[in-house]
Parts: structure tokens; C-alpha cells; sequence
């Protein structure tokens, strides 16, 4: 099975990556969308590690200010370092098309 929950960087989903990765254990995917991302997501960092998967992406509200690419950077740098794929969704408007998807986990 796969879990996840949502992400903006704003105090309204501060928790959620924690409440997911204590809620979840054993041979689960964890993801977590960063979307819509609305402040820097710096403040997942300690959590990230125990992630399985994330996609970025921005708010799709007609007239929405896109999100800084600095901020889909940081989240792939992050990825990277713990081997997370990452999805970024088009309406980020990231220069790279970036599609990974998690490896399915063995019981």
C-alpha cells in the first residue's frame, strides 16, 4: 500500500510528514506532495530520509504566483541524498521534465 499526505510549507500541514511516518510502518511507500508549495519546505528536512517518494508541484488557482525553482531544488537536492525519486508536475514550470517513480517494496 502506499501513504502519503500533503506538504505547502505553511503551518496548516507542519505535521503531516511526521503524522504520516509515525502512523505508517513496515513495507509501505511514504510520499509526500509538496503541493501546492507556498513557503520553503527547508522545515521537512529532518523528515525526509524516512520518505519513499515526493512530487512537487504549484499551485494550479488561475493568477497563482509560481513557486521559486530554488525551493524545487533544495527538494531535489534532499532527494537525492536519501535516494528518493522525485515527480515534479508540470505546473511547477520546472525546466527539467523530472518523472521517477518509487521502486513497489517487498513484504
Amino acid at each position: 500500500m502506499w501513504f502519503g499526505t500533503t506538504f505547502d510549507g505553511t503551518g496548516n500541514t507542519g505535521d503531516n510528514i511526521v503524522e504520516l511516518i509515525n502512523a505508517v510502518q513496515g513495507h509501505f511507500i511514504k510520499f509526500v506532495s509538496f503541493e501546492p508549495l507556498l513557503r520553503d519546505p527547508v522545515m521537512a528536512m529532518p523528515h525526509m530520509q524516512y520518505l519513499d517518494w515526493i512530487i512537487i508541484g504549484a499551485d494550479s488557482t488561475r493568477g497563482a504566483k509560481k513557486p521559486p525553482q530554488k525551493w524545487a531544488d533544495w527538494l531535489i537536492e534532499t532527494a537525492m541524498e536519501y535516494n528518493i525519486p522525485v515527480f515534479i508536475k508540470d505546473n511547477y514550470g520546472y525546466p527539467e521534465i523530472i518523472k521517477e517513480f518509487p521502486k513497489v517494496k517487498s513484504t
